[in-house]
C-alpha cells in the first residue's frame, strides 16, 4: 500500500512536472544482476566487466532515484505552500479581527468602569445633599417649635370638682 501511494505521488509529480517541463526522466528498469563466476579462469574477465557495468548502472540508478525523490519533495513543498497560503491569510485576517474585538472590549470595559465611578460619585453627592437638607429641615422644625412653643403656657385644671 505504501509503495502504491508513493507511486501515485510520483506519477502525479511527474505529470505535473512534465506539464511545466522540469521533470527528471523516469527511472529506468534495474538491470539484471550477472550470475557468472568472476573467479572462473576462462570467463572471469568478461564476468568482472559485467559486474562492473552492473554496479555502475545501479549507482546511476540510485543517483537518479535521489534526484527524482528531491524533485518529488520540492513538488510536495510547493503544493503544500500553495494549499496553505489561503489558510494562513485567513488566520492572519481572523487574528486581526480578534485583536480589534479585544481592543473594543477593553475600551468598553474602561467606559463601563468610568460610568460606574461617575454614578457612584453622583450618588454620594445626592445622598449628601439629601442628608444636609433633611438635617436643616429638622433643625428648622426644632428651633421653630422651640421659639413658638415658649410663648405658650400650660394651665392645669383644678382638681377638686
Amino acid at each position: 500500500m505504501k509503495r502504491f501511494s508513493l507511486l501515485l505521488v510520483f506519477v502525479a509529480a511527474m505529470s505535473f512536472a512534465q506539464e511545466s517541463g522540469t521533470a527528471p526522466a523516469p527511472l529506468t528498469p534495474a538491470p539484471t544482476k550477472p550470475t557468472c563466476n568472476p573467479n572462473n579462469l576462462f570467463t572471469g574477465r568478461d564476468c568482472k566487466d559485467k559486474i562492473k557495468a552492473y554496479d555502475q548502472a545501479m549507482q546511476q540508478r540510485q543517483h537518479h532515484a535521489k534526484e527524482v525523490q528531491q524533485f518529488v519533495d520540492r513538488q510536495k513543498e510547493q503544493a503544500t505552500a500553495q494549499a496553505i497560503a489561503p489558510l494562513q491569510q485567513q488566520i492572519t485576517d481572523q487574528q486581526g479581527q480578534i485583536k480589534s474585538l479585544q481592543d473594543q472590549m477593553q475600551a468598553d470595559a474602561t467606559a463601563a468602569l468610568q460610568a460606574k465611578s461617575d454614578a457612584h460619585k453622583r450618588g454620594l453627592w445626592q445622598g449628601t445633599g439629601i442628608g444636609v437638607a433633611a438635617s436643616l429641615l429638622g433643625l428648622g422644625l426644632f428651633f421653630g417649635i422651640k421659639r413658638y412653643g415658649l410663648g405658650l403656657t400650660v394651665t392645669r385644671k383644678p382638681q377638686g370638682s
